[in-house]
């Protein structure tokens, strides 16, 4: 007869407990990660805070850029996931508490302590945050430490994995805020309302997405779709080879900047203008006007000699 499995894993249970080790041993690792990571995200938003459009310095395409972008990060990143971890967290604790009739130790100096020296064990590679270990220690922060504190008592509950599951999903919601997958961006929502006017809010798919939804109206997309609408027209644009350089590699096909100047001395990509900046803006003219002008190539020439590249490659 099939004796009490874990509630989280399967695997086959002694007496009394609900979770087996491996699953209590895990989910003690991730409480005890919780101040660190808040740390870690307390860093993350104060430079989204200070962060402003980014500039390359070397001035702006005079076409419009395709839209491949690889970054950019909601500036409210983890306001939800902390919501979410401090009801999970919090809630367990005093359940706990209850249990066990007792009262979570939130305030005092030996579990302050603890969990200023867990601030410190996320990022052995960084040096100590100052302003981090200045923070007083928050509720959930010490609810966290609280729970760790007794492991046993978790896996006799009779919710332990339902406890387990919250938690891990708090926290992987946590780790995704401090360090998020990377997203492709994807250009304008086209979706018009009913007056006819676009929707016009960024697209975003996370990596390998097949999916993506429109965070404003609600319109759903195929990213393959959005992105050869994207290209639709785009090969006739004009860039420069630094610009070309970026998209060639966000279109699917790296090229080396050795290798692409090359093309452009052998003729295989032939100039299709110059590109001047003064003080009306950034242009595309069919002669050089000044010193610092430079040569400007068709996209889709570019492409085409890649795809041949490649192809001979294989």
């Amino acid at each position: 007869m099939t004796g009490p499995l874990c509630g989280e894993c399967g695997r086959p249970l002694g007496d009394g407990v609900t979770l087996c080790k491996e699953c209590v041993g895990n989910l003690i690792e991730q409480l005890a990660d919780v101040p660190a990571l808040l740390a870690e995200l307390a860093i993350v938003r104060a430079g989204l805070a200070r962060s402003g459009p980014r500039s390359s310095g070397a001035g702006r395409p005079a076409e419009p850029p395709l839209p491949v972008r690889l970054d950019g990060r909601d500036r409210r990143a983890g306001e939800r996931v902390v919501l979410r971890l401090e009801t999970a967290v919090i809630g367990w604790a005093r359940a706990l508490a209850e249990d066990l009739h007792v009262c979570p130790a939130v305030g005092t100096a030996y579990l302050v302590d603890l969990t200023q020296e867990r601030r410190l064990a996320f990022r052995a590679d960084r040096r100590p945050d100052a302003a981090a270990l200045a923070e007083p220690a928050t509720p959930v922060e010490q609810c966290a430490i609280w729970l760790t504190r007794h492991r046993r008592e978790i896996a006799r509950h009779e919710a332990a994995p339902e406890l387990a599951r919250e938690v891990a999903a708090a926290v992987r919601g946590l780790r995704r805020a401090v360090a998020p997958p990377p997203r492709e961006y994807l250009g304008l929502c086209p979706r018009k309302d009913d007056a006819g006017q676009p929707c016009g809010h960024e697209l975003w798919a996370e990596d390998r997405a097949v999916q993506t939804v429109c965070r404003r109206c609600g319109a759903p997309y195929v990213v393959a779709e959005l992105k050869s609408a994207a290209l639709t027209g785009a090969e006739d644009r004009h860039y420069s080879v630094a610009d070309l350089l970026r998209l060639l590699t966000e279109l699917g096909h790296p090229v080396p900047r050795s290798t692409l100047y090359r093309w452009a001395q052998q003729r295989r990509i032939a100039p299709r203008g110059w590109q001047h900046t003064d003080e009306r803006g950034t242009r595309i003219t069919d002669h050089q006007i000044s010193p610092e002008d430079r040569q400007v190539y068709r996209l889709g020439d570019a492409l085409a000699v890649a795809r041949k590249e490649g192809a001979e490659a294989v």
